[in-house]
C-alpha cells in the first residue's frame, strides 16, 4: 500500500515525527540495490528488509513508494479497516489493462457500487441453484473423458488442467448459456496470454504503445474477447432466449450498465475466477 494511505489508516500525518520514526527504510544507493533485487528475488529482499529495518518499513520512491507490512498486529488492524478506506483506481493498477477500467474489481465509489449491484443481482440464489444440474452433468462428462484416456491403473494424472477446463466450461455456460459452449476452448486460449502477463514481472507490465510485445498481444486477445462478447450482447437484444439462468441476458435486460461495462464485468467474472477456482479444486482432489 502507498505510504500516504498507510499513514492515514494508522492515524498518522505524513511527515509528522511519529510517521517519520515508524516508516523507516533504505536510502541512497542501498535503496536502488534493494529495488533492483526486489523484482528478481522478492522473498529474500523482504526477509532482509525485515531484519534491517523492522517488520514495517517503506520501499520505493515518488508515486511508487509503498509500505511493506509484516507485523501481525498491524496487519490485523489493516484487515479490520473498512473497504471504503481503500482505492483501486490508480494509474499504476495493471489489472485494469486486462479486465478493463470499468470492471467492478478496479472501480471505486458510486461506480463500483452500481456495477457490483448489477452483477450481484444476476447471481441470485435461484439462478445459482438452477446451475447445479448443469455443473453435475459437466463434471460427469469431464470424469468420463478422463477415464477414457487412462491407459494404466497407476497412471499419474495432472488434475489442474482438467479442473481448469471444467470450471471454464461451467462459467461459459452460466454466463452465456449453451450458445457459446462450443467456443469454450477458444475463449480459454484468449485468456492464456493475459493471465501470463499479469503473472509477469513489474517491468514487463509497464505501460507502452509498442507493437510485437507481450502487452500488444494481450491487447489483441482482449479485442478478440470483446468481439465475442459484443456479438452475444447484440444477439441478446435482438433475439432474447428467455433463459432465466442466462447471466449476460439478465445484465442486458436490466439496462443499468453500458455495453462496455457489461463486457468488462463478463471478462472479470471469467478471468478472475476460473484459474483460482481450478487451483483450489485440484488441491482438494
Amino acid at each position: 500500500m502507498s505510504e500516504v494511505r498507510y499513514c492515514r489508516l494508522m492515524g498518522l500525518s505524513k511527515g509528522s515525527p511519529s510517521s517519520n520514526n515508524l516508516l523507516v527504510g533504505p536510502h541512497g544507493l542501498a535503496h536502488f540495490r534493494y529495488m533492483r533485487r526486489f523484482f528478481n528475488a522478492p522473498v529474500a529482499v523482504l526477509d532482509e528488509l525485515c531484519v534491517t529495518y523492522g517488520s514495517v518499513c517503506r520501499l520505493g520512491f515518488g508515486p511508487l513508494r509503498v509500505v511493506i507490512i509484516g507485523d501481525p498486529t498491524v496487519l490485523r488492524e489493516l484487515f479490520a479497516t473498512s473497504t471504503e478506506s481503500f482505492r483501486w483506481g490508480n494509474k499504476f493498477n495493471v489489472l485494469g489493462f486486462v479486465v478493463g477500467n470499468e470492471s467492478m474489481i478496479v472501480s471505486d465509489g458510486p461506480d463500483h457500487t452500481r456495477r457490483r449491484s448489477s452483477v450481484q443481482a444476476a447471481f441470485s440464489r435461484r439462478r445459482l441453484n438452477g446451475w447445479i444440474p448443469m455443473i453435475i452433468e459437466r463434471t460427469d462428462v469431464a470424469i468420463d473423458r478422463l477415464t477414457d484416456t487412462l491407459k494404466e491403473r497407476d497412471q499419474i494424472v495432472d488434475l489442474y488442467p482438467i479442473g481448469r477446463m471444467l470450471v471454464l466450461e461451467v462459467a461459459i455456460r452460466a454466463l452465456f448459456g449453451e450458445r457459446l459452449a462450443a467456443r469454450t476452448m477458444e475463449i480459454g486460449n484468449l485468456f492464456e496470454r493475459p493471465q501470463e502477463y499479469l503473472e509477469s514481472s513489474f517491468f514487463k507490465q509497464l505501460p507502452h504503445p509498442f507493437p510485437f510485445t507481450a502487452r500488444s498481444r494481450v491487447r489483441s486477445d482482449r479485442r478478440a474477447l470483446d468481439a465475442i462478447i459484443d456479438a452475444e450482447i447484440a444477439q441478446r437484444r435482438s433475439q432474447p432466449s428467455g433463459d432465466p439462468l442466462d447471466v449476460l441476458e439478465n445484465l442486458v435486460k436490466e439496462g443499468t450498465l453500458s455495453d462496455s461495462e457489461i463486457r468488462n464485468q463478463v471478462v472479470s467474472l471469467i478471468g478472475a475466477g476460473y484459474n483460482t477456482t481450478a487451483a483450489s479444486l485440484a488441491w482438494m482432489m
